[in-house]
């Protein structure tokens, strides 16, 4: 039950539980007690929640794959690993998921500075406790990927923006100065962009820019970065091993040709229809070299 004082903050997270009812819970603790009593309050607070067992890291390792967890509670100290270096391997294989310590003290103090979004003391777990902790924490987490959605992706196209393109090329450099690959460069740009600001609605140069991001996007791999540099230019950066692989892509973006779009077009009466046609202004470069910012890397291609 809540502490004194505490009812209004627990059904206030009644409303945060909207977030994510019926988590998948992955528990990392090789102590039988500790694991069942922990289980026993997760399944009052979450009783439609799939909880996974994991009683050493291994194990714990394997099921952030097959289980797919949508949180990570963990006590540091297993057989096989203590304390910092369970946690830092559990964040490193989650990929991003919230981790939280059942520890107290100085060992859960290690484990926040480790990189547990949170902690629940097993000495002082509760149905209040268990609450509280995993729907903040997976609120935060929630929150915490909106925003990094939200500062990575073009807002009309959903493809990459600058930012994430300037990340990107920054980590696919680093990439090719360990394993001396090359840099492939792909820039189209939309040739009657201007017109179309000028002759058009927003609205409709946005349908006709994410229908041109999209078939430009599937020239590309799924894993590959594929970003709207701004305006009507499009750009994708890949690290590639050899000049075969760069021509192999090369070869797949020159067959590039946008196919018209139908619109509905607001400027004209109502329920009109404009086709509009689209070409791609295509360049490419092959840089194999010191590294480059964005803009000399794109003005390069685009020579």
């Amino acid at each position: 039950m809540p502490e004194p004082g505490q009812r209004r903050e627990w059904q206030d997270l009644n409303v945060v539980s909207s977030l994510r009812a019926d988590p998948r819970i992955l528990l990392v603790a090789d102590n039988d007690t500790d694991a069942h009593l922990t289980i026993h309050y997760l399944s009052l607070v979450f009783p439609a929640s799939k909880i996974a067992r994991a009683c050493d890291l291994a194990t714990a390792l394997e099921l952030l794959e097959s289980f797919s967890p949508s949180i990570v509670l963990c006590d540091p100290s297993l057989p096989t690993s203590k304390g910092t270096d369970t946690i830092e391997a559990l964040i490193r294989g989650a990929g991003g998921l919230p981790v939280v310590a059942l520890a107290g003290g100085v060992e859960a103090a290690e484990a926040l500075s480790a990189g547990a979004q949170d902690y629940i003391d097993k000495a002082e777990i509760s149905e209040y406790r268990v609450s509280r902790v995993i729907q903040h924490t997976i609120a935060r987490s929630e929150a915490t990927e909106r925003l990094h959605y939200l500062t990575t992706r073009d807002q009309v196209t959903d493809l990459a923006n600058r930012f994430a393109l300037e990340q990107g090329r920054t980590r696919l450099f680093t990439q090719a100065r360990h394993h001396n690959y090359k840099i492939g460069v792909f820039v189209a740009d939309l040739r009657e962009f201007e017109q179309l600001q000028q002759q058009h609605t927003e609205q409709t140069v946005n349908t006709v820019l994410r229908h041109f991001g999209s078939q430009f996007r599937n020239c590309f791999r799924d894993d590959d970065l594929v970003a709207r540099l701004g305006g009507g230019r499009f750009v994708a950066l890949l690290a590639l091993p050899d000049q075969s692989a760069y021509d192999a892509v090369a070869t797949r973006v020159a067959t590039f040709a946008p196919i018209a779009v139908t619109v509905a077009d607001t400027d004209t009466e109502p329920g009109s229809i404009t086709n509009v046609k689209l070409s791609a202004v295509l360049s490419q470069l092959c840089h194999n070299g010191e590294e480059l910012d964005l803009d000399t890397l794109v003005s390069t291609a685009t020579e």
